[in-house]
């Protein structure tokens, strides 16, 4: 999931949680958005070949 840490992607984010048994992978440029059930991704999309 991009977007996850912006306003829109954390209220998804929260209902893919809440609402399904999935763990969600997150792609983010710091590290930030620590739950349970996300896997980090290094990233930017902003570079090549992402």
């Amino acid at each position: 999931m991009t977007g996850a840490t912006g306003f829109l992607g954390a209220h998804l984010l929260d209902g893919l949680l809440h609402r399904t048994p999935v763990a969600v992978h997150c792609l983010v440029r710091l590290p930030q958005l620590d739950t349970c059930r996300t896997v980090r991704e290094a990233g930017d999309l902003g570079e090549p070949q992402l």
